[in-house]
């Protein structure tokens, strides 16, 4: 096994997520983790055996131990460990968080456990919001990735071939049931024609819509880019996101581009 990035949040002394890429360290076989005692090392051993096995190094503490003192009820612990082996990649994601049970009225421990191999970084479809943009928000990431399981549902494909993007206020969680009504016809209407609806639809404080296109020619093809965007001047306070869109029909591969 070749570790290949390890990430975490709420877990241990780490409240916000951390991020290490074991790619910055190139072929070297042997990592030293200094630092003083109560600084996180073990936490991060402890990181990779949770994502694997739910358990932390030597099995000696249980989930209340190993979450962030300091987290709040609704910031998840989450851990996902990206690492390659026999020539694939593999990431192993586990979170566990509070629920509230809704006839004691008392928290209660939920998990989620995913484990899939990591494709060639290619996506099918898009699927963006605008008006929330689901960040600093309770249940952020697994709204993100119901968001690619609605849209996955809608369209007949799989989940990992979507990417998400959200625009909006910050802080706020996303109402995900509206999400989950609405793709079915979003996805109904899709049309190669539907830039312009796309391109409005993302709009928020924006006055006007953000669209280009231009062509030209590369190895004495004729071709095309258009992009949308959305961004102004920020004039709400909790917003502070913008997003933009490239497309082409060049046959090039994402490695070159």
């Amino acid at each position: 096994m070749k570790p290949i990035r390890l990430s975490a949040q709420a877990f241990g002394p780490y409240l916000e997520r951390v991020e290490i890429d074991f790619t910055k360290f190139e072929e070297t076989g042997l990592f030293l983790i200094a630092g003083p005692t109560g600084g996180g090392k073990t936490s991060l051993l402890d990181a990779v055996c949770f994502a694997l096995y739910c358990k932390a190094t030597g099995g000696k503490r249980d989930f209340s131990s190993m979450r962030c003192m300091s987290a709040p009820m609704d910031l998840p612990t989450q851990v996902e460990f990206d690492f390659s082996l026999g020539g694939k990649a593999y990431r192993f994601k586990r979170s566990r968080f509070y629920k509230i049970n809704r006839r004691t009225k008392e928290p209660q421990i939920q998990e989620s456990h995913e484990c899939f191999t990591l494709e060639n970084g290619e996506a099918q479809g898009i699927v963006a919001n605008s008006g929330n943009a689901n960040a600093c928000a309770p249940l952020s990431h697994e709204h993100a990735e119901e968001m690619c399981e609605f849209a996955a549902k809608a369209t007949g494909l799989d989940a990992k071939d979507f990417v998400v993007a959200s625009t909006g206020v910050i802080g706020q969680e996303l109402n995900i049931g509206a999400i989950e009504k609405g793709l079915p016809a979003a996805a109904a209407a899709l049309s190669k024609e539907g830039s312009d609806d796309a391109a409005n639809a993302i709009m928020t404080t924006d006055t006007v819509k953000k669209e280009l296109s231009v062509t030209c020619s590369i190895g004495g093809k004729t071709v095309s880019i258009g992009a949308i965007a959305k961004g102004s001047g920020m004039i709400h306070p909790n917003m502070g996101t913008m997003l933009c869109f490239v497309t082409t029909d060049c046959a090039i591969t994402h490695e070159m581009l």
